[in-house]
């Protein structure tokens, strides 16, 4: 049996943060299952097991296909109201011999582990943008809107995500408390949070992070090639931010504008970055001293101090 098979990982997938890439790197490990699996299509259940995975190493689980089923962009808040149900249709779905029969144990109570990723505000922002030239129909924009992507204005359109009704698009904290950002940072915040949370302009030490804190690897396989290192040195990750991280060492005017728009969203990251420190560091001294793995990303420091984050 997987050490883990009694945990499920709930993912709460905001746009345009490299979210299908997290996702697709999750499904390729040998004894995680994506939840969906064990629903036939369109029974209730199966939509929200989109976006959840579970371990079993089980010879009779096999995936159901080889990329996994896209998840939807979800708020926390939506995903535990539906949990409940999704809980009990899985206990009737599961089945015998998958290794999955104590997922819904405790009264039928999931034990869970959230994970998302989150992105500077600015570049996800410009990213977005991009993406929304070739297809806006992903988000309600306006008339207006539609022009200003047609047109190439940026800021323009970047300025009219300021009004509250479309706070939603811009700002990534809502997808985890809609109403509240102390709600919002107070979930990712903490020795043990309630949403573990990546960051995307550190992708390789996220996935790090990943392996280590949720234990995705089948500890009865030898690997020769560890599974990050194997998915970095394929070059899979060259679109995941595209179109970012282009203007985090340049003097860029849209930059200082976004952070006075959307400050509230910039406040959230600056909270998920200094979370991200902490689960870098806390790595590093259970590894005695060796940060190898964290060299790379801008926001890991040697001393352990507070990081800025632009």
């Amino acid at each position: 049996a997987h050490p883990n098979q009694d945990t499920i990982i709930a993912f709460l997938r905001i746009s345009k943060t490299g979210s299908t890439a997290l996702s697709s790197f999750i499904y390729q490990q040998k004894s995680v299952h994506i939840m969906a699996d064990l629903f036939p299509v369109g029974v209730p259940g199966y939509f929200l097991g989109k976006c959840m995975y579970g371990y079993s190493n089980a010879a009779n689980m096999t995936k159901r296909t080889k990329k996994t089923t896209p998840c939807f962009h979800s708020y926390y808040e939506d995903m535990m109201e539906h949990i409940a149900r999704f809980s009990s249709n899985l206990s009737q779905s599961i089945p015998v011999g998958s290794g999955f029969h104590n997922v819904t144990a405790n009264d039928g109570q999931l034990k869970l582990k959230w994970l998302t990723m989150v992105r500077d505000p600015y570049d996800r922002l410009v990213s977005l943008f991009h993406y929304s030239k070739r297809d806006y129909l992903d988000h309600d924009f306006t008339k207006e809107q539609e022009k200003y992507l047609e047109s190439d204005d940026m800021e323009s359109w970047m300025q009219s995500l300021t009004k509250p009704k479309h706070h939603y698009i811009s700002h990534q904290y809502m997808r985890l408390n809609y109403t509240s950002l102390d709600g919002a940072i107070s979930l990712i915040e903490g020795e043990d949070p309630t949403m573990f949370t990546l960051i995307n302009e550190c992708f390789e030490a996220s996935l790090r992070l990943l392996m280590e804190n949720f234990w995705l690897s089948d500890s009865t396989e030898t690997e020769t090639v560890d599974p990050v290192t194997k998915v970095v040195e394929s070059g899979k990750l060259h679109n995941v931010g595209k179109y970012a991280n282009r203007s985090v060492h340049q003097e860029d005017p849209l930059r200082a504008k976004a952070r006075v728009c959307f400050q509230d969203d910039f406040e959230f990251f600056d909270h998920a970055v200094r979370q991200f420190q902490l689960m870098m560091q806390l790595s590093v001294e259970k590894h005695g001293g060796d940060s190898t793995h964290f060299d790379s990303c801008r926001y890991y420091t040697k001393e352990g101090g507070n990081m800025r984050t632009n």
